[in-house]
């Protein structure tokens, strides 16, 4: 019986850390999608303007020096 409730936990535990990864993956899709208001999937630096965290923040995000944020460097930055 011992045996029956670890495996449960265990799998409850991994259960949870999918539906978290889930949960944070199209967060992160909506918060990008919600600061970058002309569509063309990058974020400028005044778009960011909007976030004070990724302002600051902006070139040490901008990890290819493009002055604009991708999805994939937003990412990133908020993991």
């Amino acid at each position: 019986k011992m045996m029956f409730m670890s495996t449960r936990v265990i799998t409850l535990f991994w259960l949870s850390v999918i539906l978290s990864f889930s949960a944070t993956a199209l967060d992160s899709k909506a918060i990008f999608a919600d600061l970058h208001k002309d569509g063309n999937g990058m974020l400028s630096e005044g778009e960011a303007y909007e976030d004070a965290m990724l302002y600051k923040n902006f070139e040490q995000i901008d990890k290819d020096h493009s002055g604009q944020i991708s999805y994939a460097e937003f990412k990133l930055f908020i993991q």
